[in-house]
Protein backbone atom coordinates (compact mmCIF):
# COMPACT_ATOMS: atom_id res chain seq x y z
CA UNK A 1 0.00 0.00 0.00
CA UNK A 2 0.96 3.75 -0.36
CA UNK A 3 1.43 5.89 2.54
CA UNK A 4 1.46 9.52 2.42
CA UNK A 5 2.98 11.36 5.34
CA UNK A 6 3.12 15.34 5.73
CA UNK A 7 4.25 17.12 8.57
CA UNK A 8 4.62 20.90 9.27
CA UNK A 9 8.28 22.34 9.35
CA UNK A 10 8.59 23.11 12.39
CA UNK A 11 8.11 19.47 13.27
CA UNK A 12 10.27 17.71 10.92
CA UNK A 13 12.86 17.21 12.96
CA UNK A 14 11.65 15.62 16.32
CA UNK A 15 9.40 13.44 13.63
CA UNK A 16 12.42 12.27 11.64
CA UNK A 17 14.05 11.22 15.15
CA UNK A 18 11.20 8.96 16.01
CA UNK A 19 10.84 7.71 12.81
CA UNK A 20 14.51 6.48 12.85
CA UNK A 21 13.95 4.46 16.04
CA UNK A 22 10.94 2.74 14.53
CA UNK A 23 11.63 2.16 10.55
CA UNK A 24 14.62 2.28 8.78
CA UNK A 25 13.16 4.35 5.84
CA UNK A 26 14.57 8.45 5.59
CA UNK A 27 10.85 10.28 5.59
CA UNK A 28 10.18 13.78 4.98
CA UNK A 29 12.38 14.99 2.06
CA UNK A 30 10.21 16.73 -0.53
CA UNK A 31 9.53 20.21 0.37
CA UNK A 32 5.82 21.19 -0.02
CA UNK A 33 3.88 24.50 0.67
CA UNK A 34 0.45 25.90 -0.51
CA UNK A 35 2.15 28.23 -2.99
CA UNK A 36 4.25 25.58 -4.35
CA UNK A 37 7.19 28.21 -3.53
CA UNK A 38 9.89 28.72 -0.98
CA UNK A 39 9.75 28.92 2.31
CA UNK A 40 8.68 25.11 2.74
CA UNK A 41 5.85 24.81 5.24
CA UNK A 42 5.37 21.28 5.25
CA UNK A 43 7.59 18.09 4.29
CA UNK A 44 5.95 15.09 2.44
CA UNK A 45 6.68 11.59 1.84
CA UNK A 46 4.87 8.65 0.42
CA UNK A 47 6.10 4.93 1.30
CA UNK A 48 5.00 1.50 0.26
CA UNK A 49 4.83 -0.32 2.86
CA UNK A 50 3.11 -3.79 4.11
CA UNK A 51 0.40 -3.76 7.16
CA UNK A 52 3.54 -4.09 9.78
CA UNK A 53 5.12 -1.25 8.93
CA UNK A 54 1.94 1.55 8.67
CA UNK A 55 1.51 -0.22 12.37
CA UNK A 56 4.76 1.41 13.27
CA UNK A 57 4.38 4.68 11.45
CA UNK A 58 0.89 5.10 13.65
CA UNK A 59 3.57 5.95 16.57
CA UNK A 60 4.93 9.60 14.85
CA UNK A 61 1.08 10.13 13.76
CA UNK A 62 0.59 12.58 16.75
CA UNK A 63 2.82 15.26 14.85
CA UNK A 64 1.96 14.04 11.15
CA UNK A 65 -0.93 13.53 8.81
CA UNK A 66 -0.57 9.88 7.65
CA UNK A 67 -2.95 8.57 5.33
CA UNK A 68 -3.21 5.37 2.75
CA UNK A 69 -3.61 7.52 -0.32
CA UNK A 70 -2.40 8.50 -4.19
CA UNK A 71 0.32 11.05 -3.42
CA UNK A 72 -1.53 13.43 -6.17
CA UNK A 73 -4.41 12.85 -4.12
CA UNK A 74 -3.11 13.02 -0.76
CA UNK A 75 -1.53 16.30 -1.67
CA UNK A 76 -4.25 18.00 -3.29
CA UNK A 77 -6.71 16.97 -0.47
CA UNK A 78 -4.06 19.14 1.76
CA UNK A 79 -3.16 21.86 -0.66
CA UNK A 80 -0.27 21.24 -0.52
CA UNK A 81 2.24 21.54 -3.53
CA UNK A 82 5.99 20.51 -4.56
CA UNK A 83 8.29 23.10 -4.34
CA UNK A 84 10.64 22.86 -7.69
Amino acid sequence: MKVCISCEDSKKAEVKETAKSIISADILKIPVSESGELPATHWFCCLTCNDEMYAKLLAVQNHTTIEVSDPKEFLQKWNLKIIM
